[in-house]
């Protein structure tokens, strides 16, 4: 729940499109926290962390990743026509969402080092975690579902272009600085 490149890509889908727009976006965000357990499931983590050179090489396509979503928002931020037409799409919002969610390795970190902890001695481990990353992503779900209903009450104020500006600038510093968090780490 705390604000970071999924929060900021929900806010653009509702400032770009409106409430349903953030809607989508939070089904992407929740399909990718089920898309990494199943990579977690399948042991692409434990390889990743396992591998200097793999985990480096996924890295640097996450934080080219988040460059991109910054550049995009900055690009948005000096053409405010821009945004109609790239947001026009059913589905952007969603893929969107999505590729941030799946490109953010700490939610392998998350699944692979905090999830277990959760699962009972006795519980089978692989429908035990499934369940609670079914929870996990729900929760998300409604999360960012609640996010685009009261960004989308504010519509009116955030859709003014010199606020609309604004927000992209401080979403493209955002993914700037995840970018370069997750580069230095």
């Amino acid at each position: 729940m705390l604000p970071g490149p999924d929060t900021m890509v929900v806010l653009q889908a509702v400032t770009g499109g409106g409430r349903r727009d953030g809607v989508r976006a939070a089904v992407g965000v929740s399909i990718g926290l089920v898309a990494w357990s199943l990579v977690v499931g399948a042991g692409l983590a434990i390889v990743l962390s396992a591998s200097a050179p793999a985990l480096l090489a996924f890295k640097l396509v996450c934080c080219a990743y988040l460059v991109y979503l910054s550049w995009r928002a900055l690009v948005a931020s000096r053409k405010l026509t821009e945004i109609d037409v790239v947001d026009k799409s059913i589905a952007r919002p969603l893929l969107k969402a999505l590729g941030t969610c799946a490109l953010n390795p700490k939610l392998g970190a998350f699944f692979v080092a905090v999830l277990p902890q959760f699962i009972p001695a006795n519980a089978p481990p692989g429908a035990t975690a499934m369940v609670l990353v079914l929870v996990q992503s729900l929760v998300a779900f409604a999360w960012y579902c609640a996010v685009s209903v009261v960004a989308s009450r504010m519509a009116a104020l955030l859709q003014r272009p010199e606020i609309l500006v604004w927000l992209n600038r401080i979403s493209a510093a955002i993914f700037l600085i995840f970018a370069a968090r997750l580069f230095t780490e």
